[in-house]
């Protein structure tokens, strides 16, 4: 089984490459999954909680972060069970396992920086981020781009607040600080809307999955 993370600032273009990657590899004769454990878990919140309770997260997962130290933990732990389970779900697939790929939309980065910003006290967070950063051996595409693609993309919105200028340059700061964490990694430099997708999707099943064929 082969695994690749998607990474990147908001904005850069993930959804798109992995789009071209799952339709590369699937043309390659692979079983290819895409999970996006973040979108998953933000579902999942948005169904525990109605009108009614007590307090309701607007943003989902990312809301839980900012919260008690309690909600902070429960978060992560529930995102990392994602995770797991997303791997072990692979096991039972009816296809040869060298011929299954699971595509991250995000993982242990975003996992990390959502940590870095807890509320969570200090052996808490040295736990988790142990967890996270074993990750790190796992083959990354990292999208990086500019303050200004983010926000042209991602317009400002008060219930969001990383999408501010000074926090933008923080988490763009941060995630290239983790990035260095990375083994096996392609950076990808988005400063124009459109990218050759095509040219990266090769890259990446060449470089960073061993895969030969181009399409």
């Amino acid at each position: 089984m082969k695994q690749i993370i998607i990474e990147g600032m908001s904005g850069a273009g993930k959804t798109p490459l992995v789009e071209q990657l799952e339709k590369d590899l699937k043309a390659d004769g692979y079983y290819v999954i895409v999970s996006a454990p973040f979108t998953i878990a933000n579902s999942q919140i948005a169904a525990w909680y109605s009108a009614g309770t007590e307090w309701q997260p607007k943003n989902g997962i990312f809301d839980y972060w900012g919260a008690s130290e309690e909600h902070a933990f429960t978060a992560f732990n529930h995102i990392i069970s994602i995770i797991n389970n997303t791997v072990l779900w692979t096991f039972n697939v009816d296809h040869d396992l060298d011929k299954v790929v699971i595509i991250w939309d995000r993982h242990w980065m975003t996992l990390a920086r959502g940590i870095e910003d807890s509320l969570m006290n200090s052996i808490s967070k040295n736990v988790l981020m142990s967890v996270t950063n074993g990750h790190a051996d796992m083959p990354l595409v990292f999208m990086d781009t500019t303050k200004e693609m983010t926000q042209s993309r991602q317009s400002w919105n008060p219930d969001i607040p990383w999408t501010t200028g000074d926090l933008i340059d923080y988490d763009m700061e941060r995630r290239r600080e983790l990035l260095k964490l990375a083994i096996n990694k392609l950076v990808i430099n988005v400063d124009q809307p459109r990218i050759d997708l095509v040219h990266y999707s090769n890259l990446i099943r060449n470089e960073l999955l061993g895969i030969t064929n181009e399409r």
